[in-house]
């Protein structure tokens, strides 16, 4: 107290000596006012962080979709494979409803030249009787086989083009035989229906020159097709140089467009009983 005293009476001797000085208070109180504000919001906040909270949220995260790229589909896409099978699949078989047996079925099988000029049988096996004479670039052959294409003709089949012409002959047995020609050694002239066929068929004799062997005859078979026939005839029966050949003749052609066609094919018969 004493030392205040001093203190107070030079500062009323101060005031009393002159004007009183104007102090500039607002800088002063703002700065005060400033660290005040300062100290409380530093309390403020440290008890926030030490109080226990009074509840609590959690968060919980929300699942987000997932995406997964898709692979463009390729122009040509690639075939499933089939499950594998423990037993092979059957050989496929034509869709034929009737189907060749013996010998015409075992050329018609094995040989799918014979199956496109055919197409499916139209009929069953049936026996026929026959003359038939081997030329040296053809064979002529007539039979007594009962269906529309076969009655009264030959059937000419020529080897420069594999193509046969179906010749007509009024042959008769006991008909007097035109003047015998000369053939050159070797060689034959054919005579009675077939010498018929091939001296007044058109072109005939020049495409197919003489024949190589006597004429043969016996019992054949034959057999319709939708677009053809098979023919069976046997040279030389009964000797070792028999031989016994398939004749296949395409009549028609495949529908669309149809109409008649004249290829042909031969075949040796291998088949056995």
């Amino acid at each position: 107290m004493k030392r205040l005293l001093p203190i107070c009476i030079i500062c009323l001797l101060v005031s009393s000596c002159g004007p009183s000085p104007t102090l500039d208070l607002s800088a002063t109180e703002t700065a005060i006012a400033y660290r005040i504000f300062a100290t409380l919001t530093s309390q403020a906040a440290f008890k926030s962080l030490t109080a226990a909270p009074t509840s609590v949220l959690t968060a919980t995260a929300v699942p987000q979709p997932t995406f997964t790229p898709t692979k463009a589909p390729s122009a040509t896409p690639t075939p499933a494979k089939p499950p594998p099978s423990s037993t092979p699949l059957p050989t496929p078989t034509p869709p034929c409803v009737l189907v060749p047996k013996r010998g015409f079925g075992k050329v018609w099988y094995e040989n799918e030249s014979a199956r496109k000029l055919l197409g499916c049988a139209h009929g069953m096996e049936k026996g026929m009787n026959y003359l038939a004479q081997r030329f040296e670039h053809g064979v002529i052959f007539w039979t007594d086989a009962d269906f529309y294409e076969n009655l009264g003709v030959a059937w000419v089949l020529f080897r420069d083009d594999m193509t046969y012409a179906r010749v007509h002959v009024a042959w008769t047995e006991g008909q007097l035989e035109p003047t015998p020609l000369a053939p050159p050694k070797g060689f034959y002239e054919p005579r009675g229906r077939i010498g018929q066929a091939w001296r007044e068929g058109a072109g005939v004799r020049k495409r197919l020159g003489w024949a190589i062997e006597p004429e043969q005859s016996g019992r054949g078979a034959w057999q319709a097709f939708d677009r053809g026939f098979m023919f069976w005839i046997v040279y030389n029966r009964g000797t070792p140089e028999e031989e016994r050949m398939i004749y296949v003749l395409a009549a028609y052609k495949p529908w669309p467009p149809g109409g008649p066609r004249n290829d042909w094919l031969e075949f040796v018969d291998t088949w056995k009983e």
